[in-house]
């Protein structure tokens, strides 16, 4: 199963750049001069982050995408609003011009559920819905994103668009998910085979609020652990003995869905036996994601799909030593890569000047970047927007091979990206309400 051959997965996926071949001392005087032929360098202006703007300095994100059918759109931290409001821009592009159909973004799955009934119908209100995700993501431009989704819908009845999540922070959902699965699929063997489940991490909580307040705080002794695993190990197998019954009480659709639930709480479970940030709990949801993303969107008929995350769990290589993420752990991303190839690409968004604001407190601005990290050299050009195509870029900007610092870490830039969507200024997030 795939969930398992990722564990450990080092990813080394570059990405090709035609390069000049001098490999010349770098300056923002040649900068600005090599910027005006933006071929040679792979790097291009656009317009800006408005997403009522004309779309035409958009169109080389064509290219750069190709044929990849889910394309990971980071954000360089998450609660900045010049990232929200060019993720809204470059959503709608790649929604209204090159036919994805779906935004996915690193909120619960569950939860998204709720988001995806508002853009299926329009019913309700739309801040009420947004409380669903996490609010690094409550945004002006994510509602008014979601909005917009809302109303394409109701314009294209045959050609519709939907919102879905692939984190699996949710234990309490997803037991309750497979509780009901077990009485739709084998009803005569349910109860015993949840009752295997009963040491599990969460199994007792019945929502977000309950499991924080009741459940979050209690140790997890590793017999518990053990017990558990070996439940989900009896339901797996069952499943697998009696899938051909199953499937005809339910259907494929249904226990494949199921089996994203199991994989989901399983990997609550590795995340819960290991101290909080390290790289094993990490390791443990970035293979959660992994599994619930690639697997929903192969239930889904594969459709074109953007991914909205930060840029860690979108990159193709492991996290580096000065990373949000413990060095070495393989995110999201390198996983997606190993896994659908040429079907995945990952553009990420960086900053200079970025402002943030995390939910509930005041807006606050990040050290600027080093001169000499990728945000560095890019501010140096004096361009307030750029898109910088890694398969492109010319050597006199970034030299093959070597690593830069990028978004906080240090990495070959065309080795963990296909792209850079680059803001000298991001604005701290607006609440949607």
């Amino acid at each position: 199963m795939f969930i398992r051959s990722v564990i450990g997965l080092v990813a080394a996926v570059g990405l090709v750049g035609c390069a000049d071949s001098a490999n010349t001392a770098e300056n923002a005087a040649s900068s600005q001069v090599a910027l005006e032929a933006p071929v040679d360098m792979g790097i291009h202006r656009f317009d800006g982050i408005d997403p009522s703007l004309p779309t035409a300095d958009l169109q080389r994100l064509r290219a750069i995408v190709g044929g990849a059918r889910i394309v990971g759109l980071g954000e360089g931290t998450h609660a900045s609003g010049g990232y929200h409001e060019l993720h809204e821009r470059v959503a709608r592009f790649m929604i209204q011009e090159m036919g994805f159909r779906v935004v996915t973004l690193e909120t619960p799955r569950w939860r998204a559920e709720k988001v995806n009934d508002y853009v299926a119908t329009c019913q309700g209100d739309v801040n009420e819905v947004l409380l669903g995700m996490f609010g690094v993501f409550r945004s002006s431009n994510m509602r008014n994103l979601v909005t917009w989704m809302c109303q394409w819908n109701q314009e294209h009845p045959y050609d519709r668009v939907r919102f879905t999540g692939f984190d699996m922070q949710e234990p309490w959902a997803q037991h309750m998910a497979l509780e009901a699965f077990l009485h739709d699929g084998m009803p005569e063997d349910a109860d015993a085979l949840y009752a295997r489940l009963s040491t599990c991490n969460g199994i007792k909580a019945v929502s977000n609020t309950d499991y924080y307040e009741n459940y979050d705080h209690l140790p997890y002794p590793k017999e518990a652990q053990d017990a558990c695993h070996r439940g989900l190990d009896a339901l797996e197998a069952y499943w697998q003995e009696h899938e051909c019954d199953i499937v005809e009480r339910t259907s494929a659709r249904a226990l494949a869905l199921a089996r994203i639930d199991l994989v989901a709480f399983r990997q609550w479970q590795h995340r819960r036996s290991y101290e909080p940030s390290s790289l094993g709990s990490y390791q443990a949801r970035d293979t959660g994601m992994a599994y619930i993303l690639t697997n929903q969107w192969r239930i889904d008929g594969r459709p074109k799909t953007i991914a909205w995350a930060h840029n860690g769990h979108l990159q193709y290589t492991p996290y580096g030593p000065q990373g949000h993420d413990p060095h070495g752990a393989i995110p999201m991303g390198a996983q997606l890569k190993e896994d659908l190839g040429h079907d995945y690409a990952a553009i990420a968004m960086v900053g200079y000047d970025v402002g943030i604001r995390w939910p509930g407190e005041e807006p606050e601005w990040l050290p600027p970047p080093p001169a000499d990290s990728v945000e560095g050299k890019l501010h140096a050009f004096g361009e307030p927007y750029l898109l910088v195509d890694l398969k492109r870029v010319s050597s006199r900007f970034l030299e093959p091979g070597k690593e830069y610092e990028l978004n906080d870490d240090m990495d070959v830039p065309g080795k963990a990206f296909r792209a850079l969507l680059y803001l000298d200024r991001s604005e701290p997030m607006t609440p949607s309400r």
